[in-house]
């Protein structure tokens, strides 16, 4: 299991281990899934996943807000819906396919990977983004 946690600091010290952590850069969600997409910036489906969620919040206060107002977050838990033209699709909780956490008919919470993974080549499709 992986798990995200966010924080409010002024001042950080970061230690780069060469191991997990290679560098670091303050940047926003936004930015992050920018230079990904122009290929600047690799990470996998679950960064992704959650750097999408997070870009809905124009400040950290909404963010802090939408949190503390909702119940336990679900298990992110993506699931393999379809490899087709080199594309891998994993759906995510409230996705209609979804097999532990699925939503209604027609619900969509889909990342469409290209291959190789990792590259950039993603696709985030939601429409339940209105619901978070």
């Amino acid at each position: 299991d992986t798990r995200f946690f966010f924080s409010i600091v002024d001042d950080a010290s970061i230690n780069i281990d060469g191991g997990e952590t290679v560098e670091y850069k303050w940047i926003t969600p936004i930015d992050a899934l920018r230079e990904n997409k122009n290929g600047t910036m690799a990470f996998l489906p679950p960064q992704f996943y959650v750097l999408s969620l997070l870009s809905k919040y124009s400040d950290v206060d909404g963010l802090i807000h939408h949190f503390k107002n909702v119940a336990p977050p679900t298990p992110i838990l993506p699931h393999s819906v379809g490899f087709e033209n080199n594309v891998l699709s994993l759906c995510y909780p409230g996705d209609e396919e979804h097999p532990e956490y699925p939503g209604k008919a027609g619900d969509r919470r889909r990342l469409h990977c290209t291959m190789p993974m990792g590259s950039g080549g993603y696709r985030y499709e939601d429409n339940l983004a209105s619901r978070l």
